[in-house]
C-alpha cells in the first residue's frame, strides 16, 4: 500500500494533490458486495397519508472476473447472487398493521455469465442458474452494460475537482427496467477529501444524480416521476477500486386511480437509502466451461 502521508504534510500539500481515479480489473480476480437497501413509499390522498410501505432489500453478489482488455475493463465475467431477501412492511388508513413479510429475492441463486462481442460491440448475457422468467432475472439480462461505472472517470482528479457523470453511462447503469421510461438522467461528482483509515488512503467522491421519467403503469395513467440521489463512495486509492457506496434517494410522482367513487388523485413519495460494501479477492468459481 502506499506510504501514508504525515498529518502536517497532508495539510500543505491536499490543495494540489491529484489522484488516479480509474477501476481496474485481473482475470482470476473476484469481487463481493453485500448491499442492504432500504425505500419507503407513502401515497397521499387530499393530503392524507393512506398507505405506507417500507421494503428493505438485502443482496450479496460476486463477480468472478474472467477476462480483461489491456486496459484492465472487464470483458468477461459471471455475477453470481449468492443470498438477498426482500421483508416488506405495510400500513394502511383504517387497517390494522400487517406483520413485516420476508421472502428470498428474485436473484438469489441466480448466475449470469456475461461477454462482450467486440464485433457487435455489444454485452451478451447467458442464464447459467435461476429463473428467466422473473422481473429481477431478466432486468440483469437486459443490462446494456452491467459492468458500467459512470462516476469513475478514469483520469486524475484534483482535491476539490467536480466533473459530471459519463452520459451514456447513465443510461446504461439505469438499462433492462421496463417499469420505467427514462427521459433524462444527469450526474455530478466531486473529489471531496482524502480519508485516512488504519495507514490506508481513500478518496471520498461525492454523487449527485438528478432522475425523470415516465412510468410504465396504465392504471395509475403512466405518471412522470422525478428522483434524486445523493452520497458518496471510498475509493481505495493504493489498489485502485472502490470500496464502499452510500447513498440517499428521494422520488415523487402524482397519479390518478380509478376508484368506486370515481377518479382519485394520489401524490406518492418515496424517500430510500443504500449503503454497499466491496470487498476483492481471488475468484473460487468453476472454471469457465466455454474454453
Amino acid at each position: 500500500s502506499a506510504l501514508a502521508i504525515p498529518a502536517m504534510a497532508q495539510e500543505t500539500t491536499e490543495d494540489a494533490r491529484t489522484v488516479m481515479l480509474k477501476e481496474s480489473f485481473k482475470a482470476g480476480h473476484s469481487r463481493t458486495e453485500t448491499a442492504e437497501e432500504s425505500n419507503t413509499t407513502e401515497v397521499s390522498a387530499q393530503e392524507m397519508v393512506v398507505q405506507t410501505e417500507t421494503n428493505t432489500e438485502t443482496e450479496t453478489k460476486i463477480t468472478d472476473v474472467l477476462e480483461v482488455n489491456e486496459k484492465g475493463k472487464i470483458t468477461k465475467a459471471r455475477i453470481r447472487w449468492t443470498e438477498g431477501t426482500t421483508t416488506t412492511e405495510k400500513v394502511e388508513l383504517g387497517k390494522e398493521p400487517e406483520d413485516a413479510v420476508t421472502v428470498d429475492s428474485e436473484l438469489t441463486g441466480a448466475t449470469i455469465l456475461y461477454t462482450w462481442n467486440a464485433e457487435k460491440k455489444a454485452w451478451e448475457a447467458k442464464l447459467e442458474e435461476g429463473d428467466a422468467d422473473l422481473d429481477d432475472v431478466k432486468k440483469q439480462m437486459k443490462k446494456t452494460d452491467p459492468f458500467v461505472n459512470p462516476f469513475v472517470p478514469d483520469r486524475e482528479v484534483k482535491i476539490g475537482e467536480s466533473w459530471d457523470a459519463d452520459a451514456e453511462g447513465l443510461k446504461a447503469l439505469f438499462s433492462g427496467d421496463e417499469g420505467i421510461k427514462l427521459k433524462a438522467v444527469t450526474a455530478t461528482c466531486k473529489a471531496e477529501e482524502i480519508v485516512t483509515e488504519k495507514e490506508m488512503e481513500y478518496l471520498k467522491v461525492s454523487i449527485e444524480l438528478t432522475m425523470t421519467g415516465e412510468l410504465q403503469d396504465e392504471n395509475i395513467g403512466k405518471p412522470e416521476i422525478t428522483a434524486t440521489r445523493k452520497g458518496h463512495y471510498l475509493y481505495d486509492i493504493a489498489e485502485g477500486r472502490i470500496v464502499s457506496i452510500e447513498l440517499d434517494s428521494e422520488g415523487s410522482f402524482d397519479a390518478e386511480v380509478q376508484t368506486p367513487q370515481g377518479k382519485m388523485a394520489l401524490t406518492v413519495g418515496i424517500a430510500g437509502n443504500e449503503k454497499r460494501a466491496i470487498t476483492y479477492g481471488e475468484t473460487e468459481a468453476k472454471e469457465d466451461e466455454d474454453k
